[in-house]
């Protein structure tokens, strides 16, 4: 007699399915991608009202907020309705799917077609200066697209432009921060300020948001240099600032700027010094640095810098109370990595995952090559993470006659990294694969969200 295979008599899996109870359904749902779960729902009638459940849509986009860090207080989940929480959960891989399929390179990318427009005049404090007008080198828009930070000569405004479909938006500032509200820091006249970094809090519930700002003068030199950090709570409410630390350098300097932030402790450069600063505790250390560019990378106690012999690994010295007089010491890279177009080559992205890891981007020309920040093991070396790279590509065609202007930041969305390009003759997206493809299939492609031909682009503001 023949021996009954496991499991024959068994139903498919397929007829299980229906049969679970709805939390359990539920739960099943919380493992698969938004768009796994529009699959599931095609399957049956049964499958389909287990994918209605707003706790459902809630978790998927809690999942695409943190794998495509996204800024926390963009989605109100618990005010929104089941289809909000579903067309922003599906957002990122349809608009993926879109560019991918119009992207191409090499060559010209070709230009996506206008779905729909919505312009936005954002509005200005009435005292303010006439000459005190936002450009496009100034506009940070967060990851998630609903808050906008725009920064001038005097002021920083924060705008809601909502996350809604709706074709009204506000294009009044829901929180405004005045340099001459900056405390403890000479912000008189004849000094410059500049927001170099923006994070938002760690916390994936939080609703904070934190300003890093540099104070300097011109002349540079004339007077000290400030770092400041601000703090903005309540973003989907009444917001509220405050500052929370100042770092005044001990003695005039050249501008400074802060390239990076891990925790309580930024990275700054200035002229060809490192600094890392506390500010927490209010302890730093500085030591000197060949002339660099403005890759200044802190991750796990070291940090990563790129100057005209390459990348450098430096270990973070002891920190201590900040003195009255700060002499920089003499450090020496932990590890060396030699490059070519070194001299030439400058900073494109600096990219934190929602794992922690990070990775950056060092463009020649049209050529980007990038790096990722990978772990080391304890007790193999006294550093504790290495540049290595993963790969190159090319951001558009090469032209002599334009210059490309690569806009500030980067954004992630599901299964690539968005940089945009812009020029006197079009603006563009590129796509370029997140370090960590396993499928071998990386996405590498130019589109043209707007040209010349368009009433709408104009290259100073668009």
């Amino acid at each position: 007699m023949a021996t009954p295979l496991l499991g024959a008599h068994l139903p498919a899996s397929g007829a299980i399915l229906p049969g679970l109870p709805a939390d359990v359904l539920i739960n099943i749902q919380g493992f698969l991608k938004p768009s796994d779960i529009i699959a599931l729902r095609q399957t049956s009638r049964a499958l389909r009202d287990a994918t209605l459940h707003r706790t459902v849509w809630i978790n998927a986009l809690r999942s695409v907020i943190d794998a495509n860090n996204i800024f926390p207080p963009t989605f109100p989940l618990r005010q929104m309705s089941i289809a909000e929480l579903e067309h922003a959960a599906l957002a990122p891989r349809r608009f993926f799917t879109l560019a991918s399929r119009r992207g191409v390179l090499p060559g010209a990318g070709k230009k996506i077609a206008t779905v729909s427009r919505r312009a936005v005049l954002l509005k200005m404090a009435s005292d303010l200066p006439p000459t005190d007008a936002i450009n496009a080198a100034s506009i940070r828009l967060l990851p998630g697209g609903r808050y906008l930070i725009a920064h001038t000569h005097h002021v920083i405004h924060l705008y809601d432009l909502g996350y809604s479909l709706s074709p009204v938006i506000s294009t009044t500032p829901i929180f405004t921060l005045r340099k001459s509200d900056l405390t403890d820091v000479d912000v008189g006249n004849g000094s410059l300020w500049f927001m170099s970094q923006y994070r938002s809090a760690d916390n994936l519930h939080s609703k904070a948001l934190f300003l890093y700002i540099s104070v300097s003068y011109h002349p540079s030199g004339i007077k000290p240099t400030s770092l400041v950090i601000y703090k903005i709570e309540d973003l989907g409410g009444d917001p509220k600032g405050s500052q929370i630390a100042h770092l005044t350098m001990p003695r005039p300097r050249m501008l400074c700027r802060i390239a990076s932030a891990d925790g309580n402790r930024v990275a700054f450069y200035t002229g060809q010094n490192i600094g890392v600063w506390d500010f927490t505790k209010g302890t730093l250390a500085m030591w000197k640095n060949q002339p660099m560019s403005d890759l200044c990378l802190l991750s796990r106690g070291n940090v990563i810098c790129h100057h005209e012999d390459g990348l450098a690994v430096y270990i973070v010295p002891r920190l201590h109370a900040v003195p009255d007089m700060l002499e920089e010491n003499t450090l020496s890279p932990a590890i060396q990595l030699e490059l070519r177009h070194s001299t030439d080559s400058k900073r494109s992205v600096i990219c934190r995952l929602s794992d922690g890891s990070q990775f950056f981007d060092i463009r020649y020309e049209n050529t980007v090559t990038r790096y990722i920040v990978q772990d080391l093991p304890p007790n193999i070396t006294n550093v504790s993470v290495i540049p290595l790279k993963i790969g190159a590509f090319t951001t558009h065609q090469k032209n002599s006659r334009e210059e490309v202007s690569y806009l500030p930041g980067a954004r992630i969305c599901d299964d690539g990294v968005f940089t945009g390009l812009s020029s006197l003759s079009s603006l563009q997206l590129h796509l370029s694969p997140r370090p960590f493809v396993k499928d071998g299939q990386a996405l590498d492609a130019t589109i043209t969200l707007l040209d010349s031909k368009d009433p709408g682009y104009n290259p100073e503001t668009s």
